[in-house]
């Protein structure tokens, strides 16, 4: 990666403040990969690291005008890109317990005492789908499956 010029990107900031949109997209140009690059080795995930550079430049150009000195912008987006960091890496953290204390109240379910009666009546239903479908197709050129989403019957063929 190339060394960055601060004169040139404090005075890329400066425009961009100044409304210069254009200013905005250089900026990001020039500085995109280190922020990516600084995000990807911190969460170590692609496509996390992909939504903290979306979030990180979201927040910078919402806040521009509050950033006073122009030289510090560098400084500045590396503040943001890790707070931002931090805060996907909790939420990450957070939703990867709730899938395995999920997984583990699947574990220890009874399914056949609360669903075993659901499953045949769904079983039998779906064999009543093939037959009503054996005159229209093949009987090698079709599958029918029966699944409940959400409280409502699903049929796929």
């Amino acid at each position: 990666m190339e060394s960055l010029d601060y004169k040139y990107i404090a005075n890329l900031v400066t425009r961009a403040q100044a409304g210069d949109s254009d200013a905005f997209a250089e900026l990001y140009a020039a500085t995109y990969q280190r922020v990516y690059m600084f995000s990807y080795r911190y969460l170590r995930d692609e496509y996390l690291a992909q939504d903290a550079l979306q979030e990180t430049y979201i927040l910078a150009l919402k806040n521009l005008s509050k950033l006073k000195d122009p030289m510090l912008v560098i400084s500045w987006l590396n503040q943001i890109n890790f707070r931002v960091c931090y805060k996907l890496q909790k939420e990450y953290q957070c939703y990867n317990q709730e899938i395995e204390q999920g997984n583990d109240y699947l574990d220890t379910f009874n399914s056949d005492r609360y669903w075993g009666g659901f499953w045949k009546q769904e079983y039998n239903r779906g064999s009543d789908m093939q037959d009503r479908f054996s005159g229209i197709f093949g009987e090698s050129d079709y599958e029918a499956s029966v699944y409940r989403i959400s409280g409502y019957l699903a049929e796929v063929l």
